[in-house]
C-alpha cells in the first residue's frame, strides 16, 4: 500500500507533523484488520519497515491511526513504536495525544519510559499538541520521575556525540538512523507504507469554526385551544374552557453557529411553523378548522469538552432563550357563526445537552448516534378576540406559566472535503419529541398538555479557518 508520508521535524521545544488524512488513512486500512491484543506490535512494525527518512513521519501517521480505531491501546501502541524505534517517540506521542488529549499524559509516560528516550522531548512534544493538559502532563511525568532524560541515553540511537553535547540544538528527527533499528529487508516489505519523497503541506492549525445547517420537522400530535374567554368578556353565560385537539405540524428552520477556539460556541436559529386541525364547537355548533403559524427565534451559548475530541464520546452543554410569535385562527364551517383570532407571545428560558457516540470514523465519512434533551421554562401572554353570529366581543387577555421537554434522537453522517478537510458536510435524521405543561389555573382550569412528534432532519455545512 502507498502512501505520502512527509517528513517530520522534532526538538526539545516543538513538533511539526505533516500528514494528511489519506496517509492516515493508509495506516488504518492495514491497523483495522488487527486485533486488540495485536495492535501494539503491528503499529511498531510499520514504523520499523518504514525507510529510514521517513520513521518519524509513519509513527506520526500510525500514532493518529491507533487513537482513532482504539482509544484504549493508544498508550500501549505509542510504547511499542518507541521501544522498537526510539527516537520517533516525541512524534508517535505527539500525534496519539493531538486525537486524544484526555489521555495526553498516559501517552507521555509510555513514551517517556522506555530506555533511550530522551523524556524532555516527550514532554515538550506531548504539550504541543494538548496544550490544555500541561498540567496533568507534568504532573504524570514527574510522579513517574520523568521529567528530564540522559543525553546519553539517546546519543547512541540519535545523533552523533558532537550534537549529543549540545542538546537544545535543533534535530531533525527524520535524519538517517542506525541499520541495527531497522530490520534487514524491511523497506521491502509488502506491508510497510511505501513513500515518496513529495513534500506534503503541513495541515492549518485552525482555532475558528462557522456552520449553517438548514433543519426540518414533520410533526403531530395536540395543542391547547381556549374557547369562551372573549365571549364571557363580552357578556356570554357560557364558562369558558380549553381544549386539546389534535393538529398536524411541520417546522422548517435554520441555525448559524459561530467558535473561536472551538470549545465555546455561539447559536443563533430562527424556524417558522405551520399546524393545522379540527375543533369541535360546543353545543352543537359543528367543527371549525384552525391553523396556527409561530416563528421562533433563539440565542445559545454552548459548550462542547474539548478533553473528548479523538475518543468515541461527545458532549455538549448549552443555554439560552427563545422568543416565539404566533397566530391562531379559527373559523367554523357554517359561514360567520363563529371566529377566533389569537395573538400569543411566548418568552422561554432553555437548558440542554448532547452526547454522541462515533460509530465509524473513516479518513473521510463519520457516523455517529446522537441524543439531545433540552427543558425549559417561561411565560405565554394571548390576546384573544372571537366572533359569534357576526357580533364582535372585546378581546380577552390569557396568561400562563409553560414548561416542557424537548428530546431528539438521531443519526449523524459528516464528510470532509478536499484534502485539508477544513469544509465539512454533514446531514442528522431521526425522531424528535416535545412535550408543553400550560398553567390555566388562574382560570379555575388546571394544567394541561401539549404534544408534539415526528421525524427530524438537518443538512448543513462546518468551515474551520
Amino acid at each position: 500500500m502507498a502512501t505520502p508520508l512527509a517528513g517530520l521535524c522534532i526538538s526539545n521545544i516543538s513538533v511539526a507533523v505533516a500528514q494528511t488524512t489519506e496517509q492516515i488513512s493508509a495506516a488504518k486500512d492495514i491497523l483495522a484488520k488487527t486485533s486488540p491484543a495485536e495492535l501494539p506490535s503491528k503499529a511498531a512494525q510499520l514504523v520499523v519497515n518504514a525507510p529510514a527518512k521517513q520513521k518519524a513521519a509513519v509513527a506520526s501517521a500510525v500514532g493518529q491511526a491507533v487513537a482513532s480505531l482504539n482509544p484504549d491501546m493508544a498508550p500501549a501502541a505509542v510504547a511499542a513504536i518507541t521501544a522498537k524505534v526510539p527516537v520517533v517517540a516525541p512524534a508517535a506521542a505527539a500525534a496519539a495525544a493531538g486525537k486524544l488529549p484526555g489521555s495526553a499524559p498516559a501517552i507521555a509516560v509510555a513514551a517517556a519510559s522506555v530506555p533511550g528516550v530522551n523524556a524532555a522531548e516527550v514532554r515538550a512534544a506531548v504539550i504541543a499538541a494538548a496544550p490544555k493538559q500541561e498540567a496533568r502532563i507534568t504532573s504524570a511525568l514527574s510522579r513517574a520521575k520523568l521529567s528530564s532524560s540522559p543525553v546519553a541515553a539517546t546519543q547512541a540511537v540519535s545523533a552523533p556525540a558532537k550534537q549529543a553535547e549540545t542538546p537544545r540544538q535543533r534535530q531533525p528527527v527524520a535524519a538517517p538512523l542506525p541499520a541495527a533499528v531497522s530490520a534487514p529487508g524491511a523497506e521491502s516489505s509488502k506491508e510497510a507504507l511505501d513513500i515518496p519523497s513529495l513534500e506534503i503541506p503541513k495541515p492549518i492549525a485552525t482555532r475558528n469554526e462557522i456552520s449553517v445547517s438548514g433543519d426540518f420537522l414533520y410533526g403531530q400530535g395536540s395543542v391547547t385551544f381556549p374557547f369562551g374567554f372573549s365571549l364571557a368578556k363580552g357578556g356570554s353565560l357560557a364558562a369558558p374552557f380549553v381544549d386539546t385537539p389534535d393538529r398536524k405540524s411541520d417546522y422548517i428552520g435554520g441555525t448559524i453557529s459561530y467558535s473561536f477556539g472551538q470549545a465555546w460556541y455561539f447559536d443563533v436559529s430562527y424556524a417558522h411553523g405551520n399546524s393545522s386541525g379540527n375543533f369541535n364547537l360546543p353545543s352543537g355548533g359543528g367543527d371549525s378548522k384552525f391553523t396556527i403559524d409561530d416563528d421562533w427565534y433563539q440565542g445559545y451559548v454552548r459548550y462542547t469538552f474539548p478533553a473528548l475530541r479523538g475518543t468515541r464520546f461527545s458532549a455538549y452543554l448549552r443555554a439560552g432563550i427563545s422568543y416565539v410569535q404566533a397566530d391562531l385562527n379559527d373559523k367554523s364551517d357554517s359561514q360567520g357563526l363563529y371566529e377566533q383570532t389569537d395573538r400569543i407571545k411566548d418568552i422561554l428560558g432553555n437548558a440542554g445537552f448532547g452526547l454522541g457516540y462515533s460509530l465509524f470514523s473513516g479518513s473521510r465519512l463519520k457516523t455517529s448516534l446522537q441524543l439531545e434533551g433540552e427543558g425549559f421554562y417561561g411565560h405565554r401572554s394571548q390576546d384573544s378576540r372571537e366572533l359569534l353570529g357576526g357580533g364582535a366581543n372585546p378581546s380577552a387577555s390569557i396568561d400562563n406559566d409553560l414548561y416542557g421537554g424537548i428530546g431528539r434522537s438521531t443519526v449523524r453522517f459528516e464528510y470532509h472535503l478536499g484534502r485539508s478537510g477544513l469544509f465539512k458536510l454533514f446531514t442528522e435524521g431521526g425522531m424528535e419529541v416535545k412535550y408543553t405543561r400550560i398553567n390555566y389555573a388562574d382560570f379555575g382550569i388546571g394544567t394541561l398538555s401539549e404534544l408534539l412528534w415526528g421525524p427530524y432532519a438537518k443538512f448543513g455545512v462546518r468551515y474551520s479557518f
